[in-house]
């Protein structure tokens, strides 16, 4: 994994900190807007050696293409999991009339559909740069539209916890299953 990705990781959150204390941004929009952006970039770390034309010879090592593939997906989603856990609990320590149980559905739940579906459209494009690029410019569209009109509607706050819980449930299972497919995707020519 390149260097450039964890510290890229770590200055998305070090950004989310900066909008919240110094720019007195909403810390639950903030969350939400931010949460997934780094395994959707991730997925270019994880893709690399694909979209580089490398899988050949990543065959040839002792672990299997879908080992490595498998691993670096589990690396990329933890750090950004581990990543957004810690931004969720400090938080709290700071700004007093914050809920923990809403940041943590607020960056759940998007953090969770958003890596669902770039894992599908990683599967379809098979590109990790143009399916990043493409999540993130379709993602920032609608944080900004989720932004605009929560200001002038606060929809996002009469929304039932049970309609967030339920979808991440469904986007952790669609998760599973991608990963469980692209695990499946890449056999070793030698082996077949």
């Amino acid at each position: 994994m390149n260097p450039l990705f964890w510290v890229s990781n770590f200055l998305f959150f070090l950004v989310g900190f900066i909008i919240v204390f110094i720019g007195d941004g909403d810390p639950y929009f903030s969350a939400m807007c931010l949460a997934p952006i780094p395994f959707v970039l991730g997925l270019i770390e994880v893709f690399k050696s694909r979209d580089q034309g490398m899988a050949e010879l990543e065959w040839t090592t002792r672990h299997s293409l879908q080992e490595i593939i498998l691993s670096k997906t589990v690396i990329v989603g933890s750090f950004n999991l581990l990543l957004n856990l810690t931004f969720t609990l400090v938080f709290p320590f700071f700004l007093e009339d914050v809920w923990l149980w809403k940041l943590i559905l607020y960056w759940m739940t998007p953090f969770t559909v958003v890596s669902a579906i770039a894992l599908i459209i990683s599967g379809v494009v098979r590109n990790g740069y143009g399916t990043a690029i493409f999540v993130l410019a379709v993602w920032a569209g609608i944080s900004y539209g989720i932004i605009v009109t929560e200001r002038s509607n606060p929809w996002l706050e009469q929304i039932h916890v049970f309609y967030y819980i339920l979808l991440n449930i469904v986007a952790v299972s669609v998760l599973l299953h991608q990963i469980y497919r692209l695990s499946k995707s890449y056999v070793s020519p030698v082996l077949e």
